[in-house]
């Protein structure tokens, strides 16, 4: 790899946050950074005050849990493979972190939970009825290569569920006109993207796109009167607008 390098997608036209300076770094990051805190200050998740949210993953790819066999690419702290567990399906979350892996084998025990790289994944060629990607595929090194690996895993009928940033939120376009502050989040690497860009993105890596939505965060730790301003803008906001886009895909 080299130095100081911002990885976009030949051809793409991406915003990105940040620069990453030697390979290692994004492990270091996530491991010094995020878990060792997350571990030193929180509790397991609770899996049911997620429920809704993940009980629409699966509403929107129109599948049922039961005996799926289902890979959680970029796992944290596995909460979304413990659902997948709980409800009968064979769940796997991998992650780059060894710090995220163990706090995942330490809260959840049915999953099994492996400390790997999203771009060369160790499962055989169409293992896998589910794969998601919640929020995980801007911050890989390779988004190509991670996509590559995610379709090569994926059984010819099975369905890809992808969670990704939109570059013209309301949220980033309030941040940078009242603010002029920097959008995204603090992580080591992200992009942001346009649902054109996302889109194209996906078609390029061999799958199809089936469904496309719009979601805006309420904020769990905002005062009650931001909550409701922010769920009345997520309801009349056009899904241009919206802070992430939720893709349904599945193989060419």
């Amino acid at each position: 790899m080299s130095a100081d390098r911002v990885l976009i997608p030949r051809g793409r036209s991406f915003y990105a946050n940040n620069i990453l300076k030697v390979e290692e770094d994004v492990e270091k990051f996530y491991d010094d950074n995020y878990y060792k805190r997350a571990q030193k200050l929180s509790k397991r998740i609770d899996v049911s005050k997620k429920h809704r949210f993940y009980s629409k993953v699966f509403k929107l790819c129109k599948i049922q849990v039961k005996q799926l066999k289902c890979l959680d690419i970029g796992t944290g702290s596995g909460a979304f493979p413990a659902f997948i567990a709980e409800r009968g399906g064979i769940a796997y979350g991998i992650d780059i972190s060894s710090e995220a892996i163990s706090l995942a084998s330490k809260y959840y025990s049915s999953p099994k939970y492996i400390r790997h790289k999203a771009e060369s994944l160790p499962f055989e060629s169409g293992e896998f009825d589910f794969i998601t990607l919640l929020g995980t595929l801007e911050h890989f090194e390779n988004m190509e290569a991670s996509l590559q690996e995610a379709r090569r895993v994926l059984r010819k009928n099975g369905k890809a569920f992808i969670l990704v940033p939109n570059l013209m939120s309301y949220t980033n376009i309030l941040k940078v006109w009242v603010k002029s502050g920097k959008i995204g989040t603090d992580q080591i690497l992200e992009r942001l993207g346009t649902k054109k860009e996302w889109a194209g993105l996906f078609r390029s890596q061999g799958y199809n796109i089936e469904r496309v939505a719009g979601h805006s965060n309420i904020g769990s730790k905002s005062c009650t009167l931001v909550k409701i301003i922010r769920k009345f803008v997520s309801l009349v906001l056009p899904q241009c607008y919206q802070e992430v886009f939720w893709f349904v895909l599945s193989r060419q």
